[in-house]
Formats: structure tokens, sequence, C-alpha cells
């Protein structure tokens, strides 16, 4: 897809093998707002793409999102209806790859939210990546900036976060939670601008490679670090097998 694409409603993919490629960050444009009327039980409101289907487990696999900006146009409060409404929420899903993107002022509990699901302690949901993006806002306005993470993973196997550009965000660069196990986290570059928490806190993450990033200029106060392996802000080493 190529130009300007403005949506009421969320673009929804709740199937296997699909690619939704733009013609780069500087050519496409998705633009949506986390205050659309899409008030749906099933797809919950206000994100820009959800993919799979929050609440009941059907797994999908093999998804691409690729090479185009996603901006919400929302300069007022959000429509918060649980982690929503992020940009991108990723339900029980496979092998997702979304790389080249460029996301402004998104809402909700991460710019991209993905959440896996958990088996005998384990997670289910296996390979993830998020490679060379720009997370960013307009400008320092409170109500116009990246309201929570950067990018939010729980309950996943074999994570890669790579490459990435992360500035202002309102609560940590990146975040982990759940059971989540082999994160590979490199070669971002995190300015958090003196908002928010940590950089990157890879919350209960195991066997989990932090190299070779970049995270600058913390808020004040002692709520936040660089690299924090605590339990979100809190107290406790969580983290096994760290490298």
């Amino acid at each position: 897809m190529a130009g300007s694409i403005t949506t009421a409603s969320q673009f929804r993919i709740n199937r296997n093998n699909v690619i939704l490629r733009g013609w780069g960050i500087n050519t496409t444009k998705y633009i949506y707002s986390s205050q659309g009327a899409d008030h749906d039980s099933t797809f919950p409101s206000g994100n820009g793409i959800s993919v799979g289907q929050a609440g009941t487990r059907f797994a999908r696999e093999h998804v691409v999102i690729s090479g185009f900006e996603m901006e919400d146009v929302n300069n007022g409060s959000p429509l918060a209806v649980g982690g929503n409404p992020s940009c991108i929420d990723i339900w029980y899903t496979s092998d997702i790859k979304i790389k080249d993107m460029k996301f402004t002022n998104c809402k909700g509990n991460g710019a991209v939210n993905a959440q896996g699901s958990v088996s005998g302690g384990v997670a289910t949901e296996k390979g993830i990546w998020i490679e060379n993006s720009i997370f960013t806002s307009n400008d320092t306005n409170d109500a116009n900036y990246i309201e929570g993470d950067g990018i939010n993973i729980g309950n996943y196997i074999d994570i890669h976060i790579t490459g990435n550009q992360i500035y202002a965000v309102g609560r940590h660069g990146f975040e982990g939670g759940g059971k989540s196990t082999d994160a590979y986290i490199t070669n971002n570059t995190i300015d958090m601008q003196s908002r928010g928490f940590s950089g990157i806190n890879p919350t209960n993450y195991n066997r989990c490679v932090v190299a070779n990033n970049s995270v600058i200029n913390i808020a004040s106060g002692g709520v936040g670090y660089p690299i924090d392996f605590t339990t979100d802000v809190g107290s406790g080493f969580t983290l096994d097998e760290l490298r």
C-alpha cells in the first residue's frame, strides 16, 4: 500500500500467513484515532491494528507488518480498555515480524503490545521480531506522545528486539512480562528524554541477552534505570540466566 490511509475502525488480522507491507515510512502512512468508536467485545476498541483475538486463544502464525508509519491522531484521553488502545495489539501469534515501521503518538499499554499464553508454566507462542523501527512523538505535549511502553511483550519464546529507535515514552522503552524465554535485545537506541521509567525492563525474562544498546536521559528521582531486571521498577531480582 502507498499514500495516506485514514481509518475510523481498526485493521484486523485474524488468520495465518498475512503480509501487510507499505512502501516505506516516508511514503505510506496509516492514520487512526485511539478514540475510535469501534466498540466490539471480540476485538477491543481503539487499536490501529489487532493481530489474533483477545480473550480466546485461536493460535495464529506467520504475520509480517512492515514499511509504513502509524500515527494516533488522538491528542486527548485514550480509550482505555485493558491494555488497549495499543497501536498494534497482538494476541497468541507465533512467527510475527514487525520491521521498518514508525509509530507516532501511540496510546495504550505499548505502541506494540504482544501477549502470548502459558501452558504448564511455559510460554506457548514462539517467535516475535521487532526490528529497525522508530517509536516517537510529534512533541512533548503530555497529550501528544507515546503513552505507555514503546514495546511490551509477555509470554513468548524467542524474542528479537533489534535496531530500534525509541524516544520519550510514558513508561518503559521496552518492557517484558509473563513467562518469557530466550530474548535478544540488541543494538537499540533509547532516549527517554527525562520521561517515564526505565529504558529496558525485561520483567520475568529468562535466558535474556541485552547487548550494545544506547539508553540515555533517564528521568531523575530514582523511578527508572537504563536497564532494570527487577519487577517493574520494584525490588527483587527475578531474571534467570542473565547473559
